[in-house]
């Protein structure tokens, strides 16, 4: 494992040397193949629902919800990817992450390599670390500074903090609180407190991140010759915006909108999944960045097309719905950019069944992230006259035999608001 790669030799005391050969046994027996696999789902194969269900599984949308319906629980029975439970469990209670955290603060940039790649394996193995992570001070801006800076940190300690990072942003709503023994043995947040005492540990993640800059860091990295860096970052920024606003403006002010909008056009097909994720989060809990988004609509539209992937192709469905979710002030972009026609097709495409991308039981294939963004677009005069223009009315007639019953809600979403205003349904017979 490239994550075990510094020696002993690269220490100059005993100490250090034994903490090496430590870190590195963590390594190796938090790395089985089922860890890779985890590392490799949250650096390259998210978006939409921002690793939904589970780290590995972050790359469908939901229509219904800001692309986040993670179960984000912070719970020793999210999954493990094979660790041993038992020796899981003995890491969870131990003090392992508050030292850690206290090492890359410490230790040479030369040699927190190991140390930061054993953070991450950690975090990406089981939510829980994640919060420890936090609560031992992992986002203060020194240390985020320190592993993210390019004067600081070598493009392997970068990686490994990115990923840190997007989960701890993922995770946030279940990061906020914590019981624990603070400053007490064991506690996870030697920096939180100074006094052994049980009380919940209020950990505003977001109002962290913001003051650790990361912002400034990222604009960079949106345009990294790597891929798997490119959409790390699109999958960080829209975990950023996944659980409330309050990264909007600030987004716009750190001109990171414009190059997440030209991901959506990346050669790399997963910085293409995570892009759409990413601006479908930056509408979903207002319309302040919607005029910033204006350009986004065109390249949405592009990625619609058949021969994309089928979560790409639901997460940009979801992100075109939530561009209407919170105002009126897209639709004609919308109208002109042929979004409204592209959905119709998308929802009547075949649909593949859960297990192979996206399916008909989990309510985030295409197709109805289709239906659910129509159904938004509805809620406008403008939108509603443009979809009975396009045949709205008989897409509605041919899907009302499929007996599939989130489609069908979907529908009938459609038929309300289409009925609301001066759109009778046509008779069939």
């Amino acid at each position: 494992s490239s994550s075990s790669s510094s020696s002993s030799s690269s220490f100059s005391n005993p100490v250090a040397a034994t903490a090496a050969a430590v870190i590195e046994l963590f390594q190796k027996l938090l790395m089985p193949n089922g860890i890779s696999a985890a590392m490799g789902a949250q650096a390259g194969g998210g978006g939409g629902n921002s690793t939904s269900s589970s780290s590995s599984s972050s790359s469908s949308s939901s229509a219904s919800t800001p692309s986040s319906t993670s179960n984000s629980s912070a719970s020793p029975a999210t999954p493990t990817y094979g660790v041993n439970p038992h020796l899981l469990d003995a890491v969870v209670k131990s003090p392992l992450m508050k030292h850690l955290v206290r090492s890359i603060h410490i230790l040479g940039s030369e040699i927190i390599a190991p140390v930061v790649s054993l953070v991450s394996r950690l975090v990406l193995v089981n939510s829980i670390f994640a919060q420890q992570f936090t609560l031992a001070g992992g986002l203060a801006p020194q240390i985020v500074h320190r592993l993210l800076d390019d004067k600081t940190a070598v493009l392997r300690i970068q990686v490994e903090a990115l990923l840190v990072l997007n989960q701890v942003a993922r995770t946030a709503r279940t990061t906020v609180s914590h019981t624990q023994t603070v400053g007490g043995p064991g506690a996870m947040g030697g920096t939180i407190g100074t006094k052994a005492t049980n009380q919940p540990v209020v950990c505003p993640v977001y109002d962290m991140l913001n003051a650790a800059r990361i912002l400034e860091h990222l604009p960079r990295f949106l345009d990294h010759k790597l891929p798997m860096i490119r959409a790390t970052v699109c999958d960080l920024i829209g975990n950023m915006c996944r659980h409330s606003a309050f990264f909007y403006s600030a987004l716009d002010r750190h001109g990171l909108i414009q190059p997440l909008i030209q991901r959506c056009s990346d050669p790399d097909k997963t910085t293409r999944k995570f892009a759409c994720f990413a601006i479908g989060n930056a509408g979903f809990h207002s319309a302040a960045l919607y005029e910033a988004l204006r350009p986004c609509v065109a390249p949405l539209v592009a990625l619609l097309r058949p021969e994309e992937e089928e979560k790409t192709r639901a997460n940009a469905a979801g992100a075109l719905g939530n561009l209407v979710r919170n105002s009126s002030q897209l639709c004609g972009e919308l109208i002109k950019s042929g979004a409204l026609q592209a959905l119709l097709a998308t929802a009547q495409m075949p649909e593949q069944r859960s297990g192979s991308g996206g399916g008909v039981s989990d309510g985030s294939s295409p197709v109805k992230i289709a239906l659910f963004s129509l159904g938004n677009m509805c809620a406008y005069r403008e939108c509603k006259e443009e979809l009975i223009s396009l045949g709205v009315w008989d897409v509605i007639h041919r899907l009302s035999s499929n007996p599939d019953p989130v489609q069908q809600k979907y529908l009938i979403r459609i038929q309300n608001k289409l009925q609301g205003g001066s759109a009778p349904a046509p008779s069939y017979r």
